[in-house]
C-alpha cells in the first residue's frame, strides 16, 4: 500500500503543480463537485480540489477541506470519515515549514487514526500511522516516527496484508535514513522489494 501510497502522493503533488498554474483545472474540479452524487466522489474530489488550493489559497482550501469532512459525516460512513481528515493531514503536510500546518497535519492524521482505530479500520489506521511518520519525519520527530512506523508494522503484520508490510518495511527504511543508519534503512527497502516481488509473483 505504500507503493501506492507514495505513487498517489507523488501523482497528486505534480497534478497540484500543474493545476495550480491551470485555473481552468480548478474550474472543471468545481464542476465535477456540482455533479457528483456520491458521497465517495464528494469527498474525494473536494478532498483533492482543496490540496489543489492549498498554495494559492490556503482559506479557500480549509472551506473546502471542511465541506469534505462533511460530505463524510453525512455519509455516516466511518471509512469516508477518516479519509477526509487524511486528506487534510496530506495537505497541510505540503506545507511543513510552517509549524501551524505542521501541527494541523499532525491534529488531522491524529483524527483519521483515531476513527479508523474506533471502527476496525485496518487500511485506513495504517494510512493515517503512515502520514504521522511522515510528517514527524519532517519536523524531524524521529522517534515518533519510528512508534508510528511500528505500530502500522503490526497491523500489516497481525492481517497478513503484503501490501501493508510493504507500506511498513518502506517506513522503516525512510525513518532509519534519517537516523543516518544507513543499513538498516537498505535492509528495510531490499524487504519491501522482496515482499513486493513475491507478492507480485503469487498474484500471476
Amino acid at each position: 500500500m505504500k507503493c501506492r501510497l507514495l505513487t498517489f502522493s507523488f501523482l497528486i503533488i505534480s497534478f497540484i503543480n500543474y493545476a495550480q498554474q491551470n485555473p481552468a483545472v480548478v474550474d472543471s474540479f468545481k464542476v465535477k463537485i456540482a455533479r457528483a452524487k456520491t458521497p465517495e466522489e464528494k469527498v474525494d474530489l473536494n478532498g483533492q480540489l482543496a490540496m489543489i488550493m492549498m498554495n494559492t489559497n490556503p482559506a479557500e482550501a480549509d472551506k473546502i477541506g471542511e465541506v469534505a469532512i462533511k460530505e463524510a459525516e453525512i455519509s455516516r460512513k466511518r471509512n469516508l470519515m477518516s479519509k477526509a481528515h487524511f486528506y487534510n493531514g496530506l495537505r497541510y503536510s505540503f506545507l511543513s515549514m510552517n509549524k501551524e500546518y505542521v501541527k494541523k497535519s499532525i491534529d488531522s492524521y491524529t483524527e483519521a487514526l483515531q476513527i479508523a482505530k474506533a471502527n476496525d479500520l485496518d487500511k485506513e489506521s495504517v494510512e493515517a500511522l503512515l502520514g504521522l511518520t511522515n510528517v514527524n519525519l519532517k519536523v524531524p520527530d524521529l522517534e515518533k516516527a519510528m512508534s508510528y512506523t511500528t505500530q502500522a508494522f503490526a497491523i500489516a503484520s497481525a492481517i497478513k496484508s503484503d501490501s501493508l508490510l510493504v507500506a511498513s518495511y518502506i517506513s522503516f527504511g525512510d525513518v532509519y535514513s534519517r537516523k543516518k543508519e544507513r543499513l538498516l534503512s537498505l535492509r528495510n527497502y531490499l524487504q519491501a522489494l522482496r515482499v513486493a516481488e513475491e507478492s507480485k509473483h503469487h498474484s500471476s
